[in-house]
């Protein structure tokens, strides 16, 4: 008795059934992957707040994921540097996630490009920017600033870089004008709850600058209290420990703007050419990121009158390590450890030979005074005695 025809042909029909669906298989995990890597892939990248030593980056995505920016200057034999992306935020409005880079210790004036991976995806998708030019004399940059609603970050666009800001609590924001034209978007939205950043917090889960100095204190006394005056005008301060009406310590500086009856105009500290944290008081209205004030550190304040402001006398020590710092810098005079103390001094100092200029304000003609020393170790400008408890502009070489 002959077998049926079809069953001769079956391990032929299965074989082909079982190719059949393993390919199906295959496509359908290559789908899966690819829908995943199309998930995760950042979109809408921007590089903001461009100094000539570093640029930050921005981008969103649809899920959460660890991410690597790899950067590299655009020379010749030059090396990738990777670095670990953090989030800081999720927009409360899209579901989207939001994430930042530093790249910092950059070179003035040198284009670079930087692209986007995690340990399983990459996407052809490289971008660039270029850091800006050292300057050579100081000029303290003009101010923009706006309002917008709280719980934001705000985008500006602008014909020599893009700005991101934190509108935090305030819904107010505050940036180094770069040009009279520009536009605002809202780059993202987020709750002042959210478990993502720290409620009040100015710059969300982004690692402290190394350009701020670390304090060392020492045990404070309430038995301590004295008063700091502040002249009308600019001063530069190493700054104690401020306390209210009720003895308690002023942890920031907007609330010490608040306190002063909105006398103080602006309180910054600037580092590596630009404005490191910086708020300014507008009639009432405080624009900008609100920071905590460095016991020990050095800020500039402005102020409209002459005020008093309580403070615990004592010693603040600071940890700077000002050989990191390049162009214009605002350090405390205190971390030279030796008075008197001229600019001159600063220059000739052998353990600080690495600074090339100062820069000292003058009250008397709203200026400043500058002492240079030249490549063949001449000293020209002003020599000007410096005290202990004021700031000095000092300019570092790239």
């Amino acid at each position: 008795m002959k077998s049926p025809r079809n069953l001769k042909k079956c391990p032929i029909f299965f074989l082909g059934l079982l190719l059949f669906f393993s390919a199906i298989g295959i496509t359908t995990l290559l789908g899966i992957r690819e829908f995943k890597k199309q998930s995760i892939k950042p979109k809408e990248v921007i590089v903001a707040n461009i100094t000539s030593t570093q640029g930050e980056i921005y981008w969103k995505t649809q899920e959460d994921e660890d991410y690597t920016v790899i950067y590299t200057s655009n020379s010749s034999d030059t090396v990738e540097t990777p670095l670990d992306a953090i989030l800081i935020t999720k927009d409360s409005t899209t579901g989207e996630y939001i994430y930042s880079a530093n790249i910092e210790d950059l070179n003035p004036d040198t284009e670079y490009s930087f692209n986007i991976k995690t340990k399983r995806f990459s996407w052809n998708q490289t971008s660039s920017f270029k850091t800006k030019d050292d300057k050579e004399a100081l000029q303290l940059p003009e101010l923009l600033k706006g309002d917008t609603e709280p719980g934001q970050l705000v985008l500006l666009k602008t014909d020599t870089g893009n700005y991101i800001k934190d509108t935090q609590e305030h819904g107010t924001w505050l940036i180094e004008r770069p040009t009279e034209d520009y536009s605002l978007l809202t780059y993202a939205t987020y709750s002042l709850k959210d478990n993502t950043k720290t409620e009040n917090s100015a710059i969300f889960s982004l690692k402290p600058s190394p350009a701020l100095a670390k304090n060392n204190l020492t045990t404070t006394n309430l038995n301590n209290i004295t008063t700091l005056e502040l002249k009308k005008g600019t001063s530069f301060i190493q700054i104690p420990i401020f306390l209210n009406n009720q003895s308690e310590q002023i942890s920031s500086a907007r609330e010490l703007i608040e306190f002063s009856n909105y006398k103080i105009l602006s309180i910054g500290l600037f580092r590596n050419d630009n404005w490191e944290e910086i708020l300014i008081n507008e009639n009432g209205k405080i624009y900008g990121e609100n920071f905590t004030p460095i016991p020990g550190e050095v800020y500039m304040f402005t102020t409209k009158a002459d005020i008093s402001l309580p403070i615990i006398e004592g010693s603040y020590s600071t940890e700077l390590n000002i050989k990191n710092l390049r162009g214009w810098n605002l350090i405390p005079t205190s971390i030279f450890n030796y008075f008197p103390l001229t600019s001159k001094d600063i220059l000739q100092g052998k353990d600080f030979s690495f600074i090339s200029q100062t820069a000292i304000w003058n009250n008397n003609r709203s200026s400043f005074d500058y002492t240079i020393e030249s490549s063949s170790l001449e000293i020209f400008g002003e020599i000007i005695p410096l005290s202990e408890e004021k700031g000095v502009f000092v300019k570092i070489p790239y």
